[in-house]
């Protein structure tokens, strides 16, 4: 009669730590992570770019001059495609009156790509060899 109710309490024991650890997995999993919005203005501090690159976003930099017009196509191309995928791309718009042109830089957890053209086809291939989920366009 001791020996069952020792085998009891220890059974009971065991399925009260088996189900806390069970739990305490299945939270890890569902921390939610807070991500900054996915089209900004300012180039993303170094915490934010790894927090992004390591959770599988692709980060487009774009750098332009307002002198250079073929730019403006080329920045309303870019936002309309992190409005449509936003989750996936996070474009980052800074004007720069220093630079010549244009700078673009395409980074996600797969590389990064300079990509030295405005034509939206290349650029959109550029973009589509990097990130993590194939996009609609690709």
């Amino acid at each position: 009669m001791k020996i069952e109710k020792k085998t009891i309490a220890a059974l009971i024991i065991l399925i009260v730590l088996l189900g806390s650890s069970f739990i305490t997995i299945i939270e890890k999993n569902n921390v939610k992570i807070k991500l900054p919005p996915n089209i900004v203005d300012y180039e993303f501090d170094e915490n934010t770019r790894i927090l992004l690159i390591n959770n599988y976003r692709t980060l487009i930099k774009f750098r332009y001059n307002l002198d250079c017009e073929e730019c403006l196509d080329t920045l309303d191309f870019l936002i309309g495609l992190a409005k449509e995928n936003s989750n996936q791309l996070f474009l980052q718009k800074i004007l720069d009156n220093n630079i010549q042109n244009f700078s673009l830089i395409i980074e996600s957890y797969f590389g990064e790509k300079e990509v030295n053209t405005l034509n939206q086809t290349e650029i959109l291939k550029a973009i589509c060899d990097l990130v993590y989920i194939e996009l609609a366009d690709c």
